[in-house]
């Protein structure tokens, strides 16, 4: 299901490619939706609420994101 839902974002910024404009934002916005569509599918077998459950894996992906990107830009900084 990560590899499925992992492809949303990818698909999309090869169809913004040909639209620079805001293309962050947007890649940003899918990848968002998509943490969330998995969230909510991951709430079937969890029986959690759907929502409780997409916000979780949501927030939860976003944060490791900001982690893994500001502990490699650390690395980076002090490998130089």
């Amino acid at each position: 299901s990560f590899v499925i839902f992992g492809m949303i974002p990818i698909v999309i910024y090869f169809l913004i490619n040909k639209n620079p404009r805001n293309k962050f934002t947007k890649i940003l916005l899918s990848i968002i939706i998509s943490l969330f569509l998995l969230g909510t599918l991951q709430s079937y077998y969890t029986k959690e609420a759907w929502y409780k459950s997409g916000i979780k894996l949501t927030v939860f992906g976003c944060v490791t994101s900001i982690l893994a990107f500001n502990i490699s830009r650390f690395i980076m900084k002090h490998i130089k």
